[in-house]
């Protein structure tokens, strides 16, 4: 007997599922209306109004104006062999290098081949317009990095003794391009002596004392005369006897009636005078009389044979001072020969107190009478005065002196043997004061 199947009811479905269809499906009109601009549909509407026709323009300039935060661009994807061969060649180069220095070390060759590379490519390079401040910085580079390698090769190689025959024409080379920077860094000097009302024969050198960094016009052009700008290589060669031959200060001297000339100082003919007071009075007050009894006292070639130790080559001592009109005995037969460069560098040696003695020198710079040029330039000037020598004859007008600023001390040496005139070199010192402050250096 079969059963009787029963007859399988679908069953209604419930009305809170579709219920939640339906809003679903409202919700998700909404949205693309919202999307492309359309109206929303009444909820209660059983059937949306069909959508007007569109296309997909709208959709996407919205999402091209929508506020999308940028994606962060990423390096470059190096591929790994790239970096392998960078890799490599960094450590060649640096083993490379390292063996250098080993063999250098051993023998010296590879420093003095080296060497003579950069003084090679130096030499080249110097052949060109040398008027590119740049290209000048890349020549004074080479040659000294040439000495630098000539300086390392080890005493007990073979290499050693070319190396110390060729470092000081090495040296030279790399002086004279120093010079030559310094003097194509000088341009500022020209209109500065120019509104000062300077000749344009006039020899400027200022040089800052603890690196040495020099400017220059006209710096190693010999002036017309020393005047008595030459009373300090006088007492620089002074100190240079008393302190090598160990003679006391206080060492009397007397002095010759033969030396007697015009003077302003205290000095005077047939009287005694410890040798530090000529000293003094040589330079605080310029005595002619004195010098002239220190040329009798250490002779001409003394004098000179100092200069030249020092490295001095155009600055010579060859005649005694002259008043206006009288001249001592055994006056000289040639004019006596400086430069501002030179004269600079002394006075450099000397508030550098490389020599012994030197600080009693100084201490008579201090005492200057005469306060017409370099003190009054800087009299309200943004320089301290720290001390000067001066020197006038009817063919030049000039000073040396020194003084500080902010705690830095310069040198400046201005000889004019054209027109000159006190109120333009004290403008120029002045002014050289106040460039020097609002550009911090020279």
């Amino acid at each position: 007997m079969h059963k009787r199947r029963r007859k399988q009811h679908k069953q209604p479905k419930k009305p809170v599922a579709i219920a939640q269809r339906r809003q679903r499906r409202i919700a998700l009109t909404s949205i693309l209306a919202l999307s492309v601009g359309m109206s929303m549909p009444d909820p209660q509407a059983q059937a949306p109004p069909k959508p007007p026709e569109t296309s997909t323009t709208g959709v996407r300039e919205a999402y091209r104006t929508a506020d999308v935060p940028e994606t962060p661009a990423f390096p470059p994807i190096v591929p790994i062999g790239d970096r392998a061969i960078a890799a490599y060649e960094k450590l060649s180069e640096t083993l490379q290098e390292k063996q250098f220095e080993l063999e250098g070390k051993l023998t010296g060759q590879p420093y003095w081949e080296r060497a003579l590379q950069r003084g090679k490519r130096a030499t080249e390079l110097a052949k060109s317009d040398l008027k590119e401040v740049d290209l000048l910085y890349e020549i004074k580079d080479l040659w000294e990095e040439a000495i630098a390698l000539l300086e390392k090769i080890p005493p007990e190689t073979p290499y050693r003794d070319r190396a110390r025959q060729k470092l000081p024409e090495y040296r030279q080379n790399l002086a004279q391009i120093v010079y030559t920077l310094e003097v194509a860094k000088s341009d500022f000097l020209v209109p500065i002596a120019r509104n000062s009302g300077l000749s344009d024969r006039v020899k400027i050198t200022i040089c800052h004392l603890h690196s040495g960094i020099c400017r220059r016009l006209r710096g190693n052009e010999p002036a017309a005369s020393a005047a008595s700008l030459m009373k300090v290589p006088i007492v620089v060669a002074l100190m240079d006897k008393l302190t090598r031959e160990n003679i006391r200060f206080d060492t009397p001297i007397y002095v010759d009636p033969g030396n007697f000339t015009e003077d302003a100082s205290e000095i005077r003919t047939g009287e005694t005078y410890p040798i530090h007071k000529l000293l003094v009075e040589t330079i605080a007050h310029s005595s002619n009389i004195a010098p002239n009894q220190l040329i009798d006292y250490l002779g001409w070639d003394y004098i000179n044979q100092v200069l030249a130790d020092r490295g001095y080559e155009v600055m010579r001592v060859h005649s005694k001072f002259v008043g206006d009109l009288i001249y001592p005995r055994n006056p000289g037969n040639r004019r006596n020969t400086i430069t501002s460069d030179e004269l600079t560098d002394m006075m450099m040696r000397l508030y550098n107190r490389e020599h012994l003695g030197d600080e009693i020198i100084l201490n008579a710079l201090e005492k200057q009478y005469d306060l017409a040029l370099g003190f009054e330039g800087l009299k309200g000037a943004f320089g301290n005065w720290l001390g000067e020598k001066t020197g006038q004859t009817s063919k030049v007008l000039g000073t040396t002196l020194a003084m500080n600023l902010f705690g830095e001390t310069y040198i400046i040496t201005v000889i004019d043997d054209g027109f000159y005139s006190e109120p333009s070199i004290r403008q120029f010192i002045s002014e050289v004061a106040e460039y020097i402050f609002q550009s911090g250096q020279l």
